[in-house]
């Protein structure tokens, strides 16, 4: 029955419809949390006070999960696609962030010795030894951030929008039709499990093994 269902969701044009819809959606979201993740985690990580000052900010905020997020984004917003895409953004954002701040605190000291001994300074050190040296925790943070941003998504179509893949489950749900409501399950997690395979599992081997550090 929930293959039945998974096959007429496609056949009836439903689930690419909604589909088409929720990509746009994250696709702008997660678009806007790695612009400002990066560029966060970066001067968070090079720069002590904005560490000492946001870094425990963050923490609160990635635990108050994606649904806290509704109420605000709905009395700011509006019900409308600005505040699906605003929870889209900051759930993924806060993990981007911290990742990138590690990646770059956490960079090996030998390492920095050793390019200040060699004549690096100052922003080529930065360009051509932390940043680079950061880039395996920054693709962790953003392949995290994907699964973050996906299921912020689907809570924000859920709780605000009419239209998406999260509509559709809280449709099936109102019918009372529990095949359906599998079938749009397994359309969720296949595409997540889809996007993480093809785009950042490959980008993540292809980072260790430039690293030397592929098993």
């Amino acid at each position: 029955m929930v293959l039945g269902k998974f096959a007429e969701g496609f056949i009836s044009g439903e689930y690419l419809l909604s589909l088409k819809t929720s990509l746009l959606r994250i696709g702008i979201g997660y678009s806007l949390a790695i612009i400002l993740g990066i560029f966060l985690g970066l001067a968070m990580g090079l720069v002590k006070f904005i560490d000492e000052g946001v870094s425990g900010i963050l923490l609160g905020l990635q635990s108050m999960g994606h649904a806290a997020w509704v109420p605000f984004a709905v009395l700011f917003f509006g019900e409308n696609e600005l505040a699906v895409i605003f929870i889209v953004q900051i759930s993924a954002m806060i993990v981007i962030t911290l990742n990138t701040e590690s990646g770059i605190k956490f960079v090996s000291p030998q390492l920095i010795n050793q390019a200040r001994i060699s004549g690096i300074k100052g922003v080529s050190l930065f360009r051509e030894v932390v940043l680079p040296a950061a880039v395996p925790s920054i693709i962790t943070g953003m392949r995290l951030g994907w699964a973050f941003s996906w299921r912020g998504l689907v809570t924000a179509e859920i709780l605000v929008s009419g239209l998406g893949i999260g509509h559709i489950l809280m449709r099936a749900k109102e019918q009372k039709d529990m095949a359906y409501v599998m079938a749009t399950m397994l359309l969720i997690a296949s595409i997540s499990i889809i996007v993480d395979n093809l785009i950042f599992k490959n980008l993540e081997n292809s980072v260790r093994r430039r690293w030397g550090i592929a098993k």
